[in-house]
This record gives C-alpha cells, structure tokens and sequence, in this order.
C-alpha cells in the first residue's frame, strides 16, 4: 500500500522536524502535497504519524471550560417584565 501526503511538508533548519508549509521554522521541502510514500517509508520518517497527529484537535482544546468560566446563567428577563 501507499501513503498519501496531503499537504506540503518542509524540513526545519536542522531537518529534525517536519512542520507544515504555513511554519515559520520551515527552511527545505521535504514532501510536496500528493507525494506518494510506501507504508513502511512513511512510518520510518514519522510523517504519517505527523499529518495524524497535527489533523486531530489537542486535548487542551476539547477540555470542558474551567467552572469558574461556565458562571451561572442569566434568568430569563423577558418573563420578569410581563409579571
């Protein structure tokens, strides 16, 4: 089977990371979008793992709000002034 690279990755400086296109850090191409990748390559060089990881919201995100951000609700006004 092959991998398929959804978007342009780049090498950072010291060609340690793979960032998106869109990073500041990104210095040297290492994978134009569509590129098609073995499995076992993919894996080996992490960028299915990266795409993975990058394409999933962080769990800081998901997290419900702190309790003292979800406060208490207004009471409805409309029907204090008909009374």
């Amino acid at each position: 089977m092959t991998y398929h690279v959804t978007r342009r990755l780049f090498h950072t400086e010291g060609k340690d990371r793979l960032v998106f296109e869109d990073d500041p850090q990104a210095r040297f191409l290492a994978f134009p979008a569509g590129t098609e990748l073995a499995d076992e390559e993919a894996r080996r060089l992490g960028v299915a793992e990266f795409e993975r990881k990058m394409a999933t919201p962080s769990q800081d995100k998901m997290a419900r709000p702190p309790r003292n951000k979800l406060g208490p609700r207004p009471a409805d006004k409309s029907t204090e002034e008909n009374q």
